[in-house]
């Protein structure tokens, strides 16, 4: 729902062509950022969190940007 937000809200009107879904910076989601790649494979950067019994802690935290990330 977020991604249809942003797209429509686009400064130059409503996009949702490939370019735009396929926007190699990526969008960013409730949980984390998120992009498409051109064959329609997702890509996610999330948190990585350490689960233990009453407790659970962030090793680490979600990327901010795809920058460092391989495609």
């Amino acid at each position: 729902m977020a991604l249809t937000a942003v797209l429509a809200k686009a400064e130059t009107g409503a996009n949702f062509g490939r370019d735009a879904l396929t926007n190699p910076n990526g969008f960013s989601g409730y949980d984390g950022i998120f992009r498409f790649s051109a064959d329609g494979v997702a890509q996610r950067g999330l948190a990585i969190l350490e689960v233990a019994p009453r407790q659970s802690r962030i090793v680490r935290p979600a990327p901010e940007t795809f920058e460092n990330m391989s495609q």
